[in-house]
């Protein structure tokens, strides 16, 4: 892994392969080792970044709010500094609301976004349970709130060794970074502005269940790709790879 300091701020990243550049951009308390299925077969024949966002991975987890809008100027920066140019910016779940947010805020940056079953437009039923479990999440228990959210991801195909490998990377995330970054891409967010200011190709793939409403999606982009994975959870990206590289090396030709 290699590190790279923005205003004092280390932000760690893999950046392998040589070709049309892909940044790939993790989840809610997760790090770049959730796309490693996606690096392994994607970098044969192109330049992929799998970044850790800042209070994840072995990032720099500094105290303030970790919001989509630090977090897209974040991806924006990095790219200028590598010399990244129009890559494809690919965002599961959390990391989703963010390349949106980057692609409103920095619409000269990406070729285009992927979104892969990022939480968009949430019903009122489902914005109050969050706002229980971002409460929770600032307690001495946030850990178990941490296993509880996660458990509502899965299904039951799902890999039983890779859910208990998932649940643990998210509980080792900071607490000050969980409660923080779950309220700012769900209870306190809101897509509307940044899917109507998408000016770049986009796509969505959705998991069994897909979190993101795609009939307010749609509305506010009206020209969004919308896909769906088969006997897979929220990470599908690793529980069905095969699929989703295939609609990620599919979705990139559209893009160029």
């Amino acid at each position: 892994m290699a590190e790279i300091d923005r205003d004092g701020v280390r932000l760690g990243f893999d950046d392998v392969g040589q070709g049309k550049s892909i940044v790939l951009v993790h989840g809610w308390g997760c790090n770049r080792k959730f796309f490693k299925p996606q690096v392994d077969a994607l970098s044969v024949h192109h330049r992929v970044i799998s970044l850790n966002l800042r209070g994840h991975g072995m990032s720099d987890a500094p105290d303030q709010n970790y919001t989509m809008e630090v977090f897209a100027d974040d991806i924006a920066w990095l790219c200028s500094r590598l010399g990244v140019r129009k890559p494809m910016l690919v965002g599961h779940s959390m990391g989703g609301n963010a390349v949106l947010e980057l692609a409103a805020r920095h619409p000269d940056v990406a070729s285009g976004i992927v979104l892969i079953d990022s939480l968009l437009f949430p019903s009122a039923r489902v914005l109050e349970q969050l706002k229980v479990a971002v409460a929770g999440l600032q307690t001495n228990d946030f850990r178990l709130v941490v296993r509880q959210l996660a458990e509502t991801l899965f299904i039951p195909s799902d890999d039983p060794a890779r859910k208990q490998w998932i649940t643990t990377a998210m509980e080792s995330t900071p607490q000050h970074v969980l409660a923080s970054a779950l309220a700012r891409h769900t209870t306190e967010y809101d897509a509307a502005d940044a899917a109507e200011q998408c000016s770049v190709p986009a796509a969505y793939i959705g998991a069994a269940s897909p979190l993101g409403d795609m009939m307010q999606l749609k509305s506010r982009c009206p020209g969004i790709f919308v896909g769906q994975t088969l006997g897979a959870g929220h990470f599908s990206q690793l529980e069905v790879p095969d699929q989703i590289n295939a609609m990620l090396v599919h979705f990139m030709k559209l893009c160029a």
